[in-house]
């Protein structure tokens, strides 16, 4: 029995794939330590198949152990990914990957190596995913990491997609993340005998259902944006120079029964659609549950899914999510609905009333309960939802005639009152929160207020500038801040860019991200030579819409409309950096927009692109 320290059981679950070979190779050829590897293969053939799955006169070949299946009696990718783990044999780490992949040089020490750093922060027990880069049979290899992401299927499924960014260098470069790739995923030797893999889920759904029942069993998933493979995601690259296929298990066993039976199953597991009748759809399900560390409401909370709604909120569809959500104790509610329970105390409403404070509008009311708690019957409360959220049996529970809630309107027009609550917690947009802030203006209401410990967005700061506010409540328990603003003193002379606008802005900003890449990639061997053109590119351009600060590393670049070419009082709304790129920085302005100055206009665009072609 293997005990190594420092030993990696590798899952291959293989279907008739004539890549396989190469991945296996590659797997040992790679690794710093290949001695310490070793594969649990399942080898799903046919008859007519003319490759074989590795290498047996390979010096490695004593590290693979291999189960053939026919191909006719395949169940599935779980399925067969769950007898890969029946061949595990005490390994301390194991990596699941797909059978078309390619490694780069060192994967077992970098895998390791992060592993062991996130595990020195206190999480006990690390899980490391992502969708990996692609690689063609042509030979090319993307530098492209893929995030993940939710996405709703047409069947009420929740399924994953993926954001791309650029692969970083360094091993620090890791993230909290709700959800886990099949392809591409590293844990402790525990997750297998804890969380083993379902073999009653055919194909969709298999990602998210691993995901729920890692975390409500104490795992904590990472999303690292440092290569380890390259997955093979297309057969037939668009140049058509290759036309090699793979056989797909549909082509021998698809079967309309089990992708039926896979959905109702997951449904259930996640709450989304119960079928307690349905024994067939959930068959051994008490085996592959959720875990008892942590509940599904808490899971719901911390990734920003509502399974049940089928719904997911703006951050966890950028892929933000928080440490601070995941619980430090084990849970023991069992059916909580996922609302914060930091109040707005009695005396605090003292205050409020003597500000002449009595009717109040809140935008966003998912958080009611932080308000309604300790609210005096002379309060009146109207609270704004989504229809979907407001169909929630928990908002029935209000019957006070002093409470009311209503759909959100299209038109973003808010009735005049004493105090509006911003909630700001799912607003990632500038642009969403300067329409929201004009609607507030426009309002005419008096006060209105924002829970400041959670808004990523700082309302003091540019492009806002509101003035501090008039006062900060601390919330009951002392975790939240929610800070108060009188209209008529912040002014909210705000602009909000249109539409059309800001989709313009958005394009001139994707060529100068284009732009930008290029010259990245074309001096990537020689910084002088980038340096020297930037350079001539800052001095040539007597108008000032174009500045350079170098920072020797990373080399950085301002783009500005600042016609007197002064860097006295220069500020920028875009920063990029280019040594090394950073496309993460483009991502947090959606929107490029500002009240007083074109920051990025076409003539910048065109400006950079003359010079660079010039060059």
């Amino acid at each position: 029995m293997t005990n190594s320290k420092g030993s990696i059981f590798v899952q291959i679950a293989s279907y008739r794939d004539s890549e396989c070979t190469n991945t296996i190779q590659s797997l040992f050829e790679q690794a710093d330590h290949p001695e310490t590897i070793f594969v649990g293969l399942i080898w799903q053939f046919h008859e007519d198949d003319t490759f074989e799955p590795f290498d047996n006169k390979s010096c490695y070949a004593k590290n693979i152990r291999v189960q053939k299946i026919h191909c006719t009696q395949s169940n599935g990718v779980c399925w067969a990914r769950n007898l890969t783990q029946k061949l595990y044999k005490n390994e301390e780490f194991t990596l699941q990957i797909d059978s078309h992949s390619r490694f780069v040089k060192g994967w077992d020490s970098i895998l390791k190596n992060i592993y062991h750093k996130i595990s020195s922060q206190g999480f006990k027990k690390p899980v490391i995913s992502h969708y990996p880069p692609a690689f063609t049979l042509d030979g090319e290899y993307s530098d492209i990491v893929g995030k993940i992401i939710p996405n709703i299927t047409e069947a009420g499924l929740v399924v994953f997609k993926s954001v791309g960014q650029k692969a970083q260098e360094s091993d620090d470069s890791f993230e909290i993340t709700p959800f886990v790739g099949g392809g591409m995923l590293f844990a402790g030797k525990e997750m297998i005998t804890e969380v083993p893999y379902d073999p009653h889920i055919y194909f969709h759904g298999e990602e998210i259902a691993l995901s729920a029942r890692l975390w409500t069993s104490g795992y904590d998933i990472f999303h690292c944006d440092k290569t380890i493979l390259h997955h093979l995601y297309r057969r037939s690259p668009i140049t058509n120079k290759d036309t090699r296929t793979i056989k797909t298990n549909s082509d021998d066993n698809e079967s309309q029964f089990k992708i039926i039976n896979t959905q109702k199953r997951v449904k259930h597991l996640l709450g989304t659609q119960l079928c307690f009748d349905d024994r067939e759809a959930l068959k051994e399900l008490d085996f592959y549950s959720l875990g008892k560390v942590r509940t599904l409401n808490e899971y719901e909370l911390f990734s920003g899914v509502d399974f049940k709604r089928l719904y997911f909120d703006s951050y966890s569809a950028n892929g933000i999510y928080f440490k601070e959500l995941v619980p430090v104790k084990r849970s023991t509610v069992k059916d909580v609905i996922p609302i914060d329970r930091s109040y707005i105390t009695a005396s605090q409403y003292g205050f409020l009333s003597e500000l002449g404070i009595r009717d109040i509008l809140h935008i966003n009311a998912a958080r009611c309960a932080d308000f309604l708690k300790y609210m005096p019957k002379e309060f009146s409360y109207t609270g704004i939802l989504s229809e979907q959220l407001l169909q929630e049996q928990y908002f029935h529970a209000f019957t006070d005639s002093n409470i009311v809630f209503y759909v959100q309107s299209a038109k973003l027009k808010y009735e005049k009152s004493d105090l509006i609550i911003l909630d700001l917690e799912n607003i990632i947009h500038q642009n969403d929160v300067w329409q929201k802030l004009c609607s507030i203006r426009n309002s005419r209401s008096k006060f209105f207020m924002v829970d400041i410990s959670i808004s990523h967005t700082d309302l003091t700061l540019k492009p806002f500038y509101l003035p501090q506010p008039l006062v900060i409540l601390p919330s009951s328990d002392g975790r939240k801040k929610f800070a108060i603003w009188k209209v008529d003193e912040c002014g909210l002379s705000l602009y909000a860019a249109s539409e059309e606008e800001s989709k313009i802005r958005n394009r001139l900003l994707c060529e100068v991200e284009e732009i930008l890449n290029t010259l990245s990639r074309a001096f990537a061997d020689n910084i002088g030579i980038l340096h020297e053109l930037l350079s001539a590119i800052v001095s040539n351009t007597t108008s000032g819409k174009f500045y350079e600060l170098i920072n020797t590393n990373p080399y950085s670049i301002i783009l500005n409309d600042n016609s007197n070419g002064s860097k006295q009082g220069l500020e920028s709304i875009l920063r990029l950096r280019l040594w090394p790129h950073d496309a993460n920085t483009l991502k947090q302005f959606p929107y490029i927009i500002d009240i007083d100055h074109n920051f990025i206009s076409a003539s910048i665009v065109q400006f950079i692109k003359n010079q660079v072609r010039e060059y």
